[in-house]
């Protein structure tokens, strides 16, 4: 509204600069020629540089309207899908009632791919894959999910669930390369100790002994208050009775 009044203004003003009677008025005597002259090369400025500002500021003003319509629309679906998700979840959902989440997260997904809440339905989008065993779209929203965001935390995470997802469908070595890649970043991640825990256990399954008392070892130095510590210390106490 303010850009319009701002337009409406100047188109106005514009004219009354290039009215004759303006100009008579300015061309009574001829000493006033060189004012003339300055509000000639004064329109010239107004019409080179303050049009294609207002140009710009009509085109932002646009998109701003655009983008917080899609917004609005993307909310409301995402609150659906959401909805559908969390009354279901706590029952064990049906194969069809997880469907009909999936769908919902995915029409905001793609639909509304400009909105803050298609970034958000995509972790949902790839649990619910997850669930269904479906671990190929699962790693495929979850990858999406990462390559959009810049927060370290979000970013951990993807990984840690990319990993259960290879670890589902028996890539081991997959599932070890990325948690081994997580556990040598993020220092103070609260979720770090997980990944030393999971990685352990992954080179535990692989027979892999040796691997596995480092990683015991290395969690135990770093993690004395963690409430995994005595089940950790356990593993390793065990390790050397068997050597």
């Amino acid at each position: 509204m303010l850009v319009a009044c701002l337009t409406h203004r100047f188109i106005s003003v514009n004219k009354i600069f290039q009215s004759k009677k303006y100009q008579v008025v300015f061309m009574k005597k001829k000493s006033e020629l060189k004012e003339t002259k300055e509000i000639s090369i004064y329109m010239r400025y107004w019409n080179y540089i303050l049009y294609p500002l207002l140009i710009v500021l009509l085109i932002f003003s646009g998109i701003y309207g655009y983008l917080r319509y899609v917004n609005k629309k993307a909310e409301e679906k995402y609150n659906i899908a959401f909805d559908l998700f969390s009354k279901n979840l706590h029952k064990g959902p049906s194969d069809k009632e997880l469907q009909k989440s999936l769908s919902k997260f995915e029409e905001v997904i793609k639909k509304y791919s400009l909105s803050q809440f298609s970034l958000l339905s995509m972790p949902f989008a790839g649990y619910i894959c997850f669930i269904k065993g479906d671990y190929k779209d699962a790693e495929r929203y979850y990858k999406m999910f990462k390559k959009k965001v810049s927060n370290s935390e979000y970013i951990f995470l993807s990984d840690l669930a990319l990993s259960s997802c290879y670890e589902s469908e028996n890539k081991l070595d997959n599932a070890i390369q990325i948690l081994r890649s997580v556990s040598k970043q993020y220092p103070e991640s609260p979720f770090k100790e997980f990944a030393l825990l999971n990685l352990e256990r992954l080179y535990r399954m692989e027979g892999k002994l040796d691997q596995s008392k480092k990683i015991i070892k290395q969690f135990l130095e770093r993690y004395p208050q963690s409430p995994f510590f005595y089940m950790a210390k356990s593993h390793f106490l065990s390790y050397n009775k068997a050597n």
